[in-house]
């Protein structure tokens, strides 16, 4: 028995001013289509700044005969946040807003664009609910229509730049929830610095096996591949640098991953050894945590002229207080090697002197840990990789 369609039904959504989406299987369209006979999907979320401009407007189709002038009223706007609070949104400056929308026959039709504001102005998301009715009191025969339709919201601190300008669904859910409640670059950075640290999901190879698992044939960074493998991946410091560098990226913070060289010692050898470093994928908090290992470069990110390193821990911060977390917001001589006199702090040690090299290619060494400390400072230089995949 067929059942007869209602007067009115609700059909696509479009969002304008809220940044382009995609995810792990590729760009979602825009308007964010909420029915399409083809099937096209709506993305996964709405994803504006701080201080973005949004507004929205709304399809039905009319499957009735009768036509005319109706009013469309956006009586509510809301985000609902996790912990079941809800901040009262702005619908053109107001608690809601209504305009006269012409009706055809047997057709669709539009509402006409309603601005909504009043998020608050830092990193967070929730659920975007707008309640809104279909007035046809001036239709005689039409009925009505309403409802309250949500989406998942997510609040960003700047327009999303570069390799995630289409900004990746799953990157930006990792920093919401990093950065939580910032409204600061700095600290912003800082956070998912330590978000990433601290994630369980990066492992650091160890000295016997550095390299890398997400870089193609080409230098291109493997992120697809890496969302869709769950759990613990292995992790070299190109990885992590590449990867947070995304995820800054995503949150609008223009950024780049820095490769930092050993000057040329002594011995005219690169290879240094690290200070006393808790590698990525294992508990600072514990001391045995801390070794050295040899490295001839290091990668990092830096933004705004400072070094965020979420590849290892470090015991103290610059000024010889205990630290036992990732270096952020370090300036480039404070990461890499500040001499105390009788202490030093820092990535960097010391040179590696020829005689403890067993081999290179399999990385292995000999280190006499009675060796004093002695470095230079690095030698920066940016670290171009081929795009994401």
């Amino acid at each position: 028995m067929a059942h007869a369609l209602p007067p009115i039904s609700a059909r696509d959504v479009d969002f304008t001013g809220n940044h382009p989406m995609r995810n792990v299987d590729g760009p979602y369209a825009d308007p964010e289509v909420t029915w399409s006979s083809s099937g096209t999907e709506a993305a996964p979320a709405i994803s504006i700044d701080i201080d973005g401009n949004l507004s929205v407007k709304f399809e039905h189709y009319n499957n009735s005969d009768k036509s005319g002038t109706g009013v469309f009223q956006v009586y509510f706007a809301e985000l609902l946040l996790p912990d079941s609070t809800t901040v009262p949104l702005q619908v053109n400056g107001n608690s809601g807003a209504s305009a006269s929308v012409s009706i055809p026959a047997y057709g669709s039709f539009w509402s006409p664009n309603f601005q909504i504001s009043g998020w608050d102005p830092w990193i967070h998301g929730g659920q975007l609910r707008i309640g809104y009715l279909v007035d046809t009191t001036g239709i005689p025969g039409l009925v009505g229509y309403g409802m309250t339709r949500e989406w998942r919201f997510l609040v960003n601190l700047e327009p999303p730049v570069g390799h995630m300008a289409t900004v990746w669904h799953e990157l930006l859910e990792e920093t919401t929830a990093y950065a939580w409640g910032e409204d600061d670059p700095t600290q912003a950075g800082k956070d998912l610095t330590f978000g990433l640290y601290y994630a369980q999901r990066f492992a650091y190879p160890g000295q016997e096996n550095l390299t890398s698992n997400w870089f193609d044939e080409s230098n291109s960074f493997k992120l697809s591949t890496l969302l869709r493998t769950s759990g613990w991946v292995t992790g070299n410091c190109y990885d992590v640098a590449v990867y947070l560098h995304l995820l800054f990226e995503s949150q609008g913070l223009s950024n780049e991953p820095l490769l930092r060289l050993c000057q040329r010692g002594p011995y005219d050898l690169r290879a240094f050894l690290s200070n006393d470093i808790c590698p990525i994928g294992s508990d600072s908090t514990i001391p045995s945590n801390y070794n050295p290992i040899a490295w001839t470069n290091h990668c990092v990110v830096l933004f705004d002229g400072k070094i965020f390193d979420a590849c290892l821990a470090l015991q103290k911060a610059p000024d010889l207080s205990g630290y036992w977390n990732p270096p952020a917001s370090w300036t480039s001589t404070q990461h890499w090697y500040v001499d105390h006199g009788q202490e030093f702090t820092g990535v960097a040690k010391r040179f590696i002197q020829p005689s403890e090299i067993i081999s290179f290619d399999p990385p292995q060494f000999n280190f006499d840990l009675h060796l004093p400390h002695e470095m230079t400072q690095s030698e920066d230089t940016t670290f171009i990789f081929g795009g994401i995949l």
